[in-house]
């Protein structure tokens, strides 16, 4: 029996003591169409997809194990500010930063097309970390003054070390109310304990949409979405007879943000044969050569961008 119960036991723990570490692994495309509807869209050739791939906090011993010995896995050390963040948080805060780079998306494209679309700038949690009282807010509540300051960022700013910020709220349900936070003392700098991001919310479309679930989170499809909701409204097809995938945020102005696990996401459009692949530029597009060059008999092409625009003009240029 206690020859038996040793190896029982080191299973066990491989399977569920967790390291400080954080796993990508790749994953799959996800056609943008699949969570962004239109009543009457544009007939496309080709699905335009962001890069779906598997990303793991504090996995398990058995899991960094195999981040260490498989190939096209990439294993690396969890910052400190993101120990301690539960499974469930992080999938609320994925689904905050997804839903946040769609409306990016369509206010980008919509503009760019020239259709009508009003929004309004707010401040949403999108995180909180183990140190804070995770009683005092919720991730999607909006804060709406910060001490009575309704520039939140500023009124932020403005509170001193160890001390006390008093917010007033606007929950889901559209409900205010109050909450208290504490900036406090860390090894790497004075913090309230919660990532508070800027939000556009959509009041009005010119061309209505239904967004769809999804239990793919982040803001790394950004850029794609941009792209498939462009094309989908556009009269010309902008894909034709080629496969596009991608990966990067969108902001406000049309510039492409820096995502995490590239490596991953080359090796996922490669499998699924993608022609295009587009990438931000810099340290994404530098690791991203490096993947493909790692590859056997590569034929996809990598495309860096500085923004939305940029990707439009290289599809617009190679579309015959």
């Amino acid at each position: 029996m206690i020859i038996l119960l040793v190896p029982y036991l080191l299973v066990v723990l491989s399977l569920s003591v967790r390291i400080d570490y954080r796993l990508y692994a790749p994953g799959r495309l996800n056609p943008v169409g699949n969570f962004i509807e239109f009543e009457d869209p544009h007939e496309s050739e080709n699905p335009l997809t962001t890069t779906f791939i598997m990303n793991v906090e504090e996995p398990t011993v058995f899991q960094t194990l195999l981040g260490r010995f498989t190939p096209t896995l990439t294993l690396s050390e969890l910052p400190e500010y993101r120990e301690g963040i539960s499974d469930s948080v992080n999938f609320e805060s994925g689904q905050i930063a997804r839903n946040t780079s769609v409306d990016l998306a369509l206010i980008n494209a919509y503009e760019a097309l020239d259709l009508f679309i009003e929004y309004e700038t707010e401040h949403i949690v999108s995180l909180y970390y183990d140190y804070m009282d995770a009683t005092a807010l919720d991730i999607g509540d909006i804060v709406l003054s910060v001490n009575g300051n309704e520039d939140v960022i500023e009124g932020f700013n403005e509170v001193a070390c160890e001390e006390t910020a008093h917010l007033e709220i606007r929950k889901e349900d559209g409900e205010t109310s109050s909450a208290e936070v504490t900036k406090q003392q860390r090894e790497d700098g004075c913090k309230f304990g919660l990532r508070v991001s800027t939000y556009y919310r959509i009041t009005d479309a010119e061309v209505p949409y239904t967004l769809k679930d999804s239990p793919i989170g982040g803001p790394s499809g950004g850029l794609m979405q941009t792209l498939y909701i462009y094309n989908a409204l556009s009269e010309q097809d902008i894909t034709k007879d080629r496969m596009i995938a991608g990966t990067g945020t969108i902001r406000i102005d049309g510039s492409v943000g820096s995502i995490g696990g590239v490596r991953e996401k080359v090796f996922t459009a490669h499998e699924a044969g993608v022609d295009i692949f587009f990438v931000p530029t810099g340290s994404n597009h530098e690791d991203a050569i490096k993947a493909l060059d790692s590859l056997r008999n590569p034929t996809m092409d990598i495309v860096a961008v500085e923004t939305f625009e940029e990707a439009l003009a290289y599809l617009e240029g190679v579309r015959t």
